[in-house]
């Protein structure tokens, strides 16, 4: 526990000092309050995520923390990337067979600042909550509670004014279903990819990054009800994943437990 809490407080002060010459820098040099903002999320996001990556070796060696690329070779690389992008795309020709979405025409929505920040952001995400967080909890519990905890700090920090009992749900089975895919490939990189797709195409229509970039998303949901199926629908894809991940949770709890004995 103690080497997790010393790489993520020391991640997190370089981190805060790198917030801190971007938004002075940024500032004296009159950029506009938006840009601003964009400029210090992506700065700080990336800086949190790259030192990481530069530390995820140690860490998985010596606190069991889930690394992005330490763990993986070429073969797994090409899964935990072509993988999430194969099932957002079942996921979108479902909803636009059933006329639940509506595309975007303009091409111009895919700027780079946007697709840096939305990317940045979910990295980040899954940094803290799939990496640190979930480590930290495995020193506590058995993964499998690790897993539960870490999706229900996951969804309390996605509480927003118009928030639902759907919603919680949607992002409490989200954080799950990523945390044991993580587990299973041994790896962040499934998660990453997926929350950011999920991110740029639909999350930003109705989010706080929409008006830092001014774009709808790649397409925009119709109605409540298709919101409503969207979610539902993603649920059922979060359950499959996670009856996909359990041999190797089970696998996981075993060797949490052979560790501890060993330990004792």
């Amino acid at each position: 526990m103690k080497n997790i809490l010393r790489y993520f407080f020391r991640n997190l002060a370089v981190s805060w000092l790198v917030l801190f010459f971007i938004t002075l820098t940024t500032t004296l040099m009159g950029y506009d309050e938006k840009v601003i903002t964009v400029f210090t999320l992506i700065a700080f996001s990336m800086c949190f995520v790259v030192q990481y990556v530069a530390s995820e070796k140690k860490l998985y060696t010596e606190s069991g923390s889930i690394p992005i690329f330490h763990k993986n070779d070429a073969n797994q690389v090409w899964k935990s990337i072509f993988f999430p992008l194969v099932i957002f795309a079942l996921i979108t020709s479902i909803l636009a067979i059933g006329e639940k979405i509506s595309f975007k025409s303009d091409l111009k929505i895919i700027q780079i600042n946007s697709l840096l920040l939305i990317f940045s952001v979910a990295a980040l995400e899954e940094v803290f909550f799939r990496g640190y967080l979930l480590a930290a909890l495995r020193k506590l519990v058995r993964i499998e509670y690790a897993m539960l905890f870490s999706s229900v700090i996951f969804t309390l920090c996605h509480i927003y004014n118009d928030t639902t009992t759907l919603t919680y749900i949607f992002h409490f089975m989200f954080g799950l279903s990523m945390a044991a895919i993580s587990v299973k490939y041994k790896s962040l990189l499934f998660s990453i990819i997926f929350h950011s797709v999920s991110n740029y195409s639909l999350g930003v229509s109705s989010s706080y990054f929409s008006s830092l970039f001014n774009s709808d998303g790649l397409f925009q949901l119709t109605n409540r009800a298709s919101s409503e199926f969207y979610m539902q629908l993603c649920l059922t894809v979060f359950v499959l994943l996670i009856i996909f991940s359990l041999k190797d949770i089970h696998w996981m709890k075993h060797k949490d437990k052979s560790r501890k004995e060993m330990n004792s």
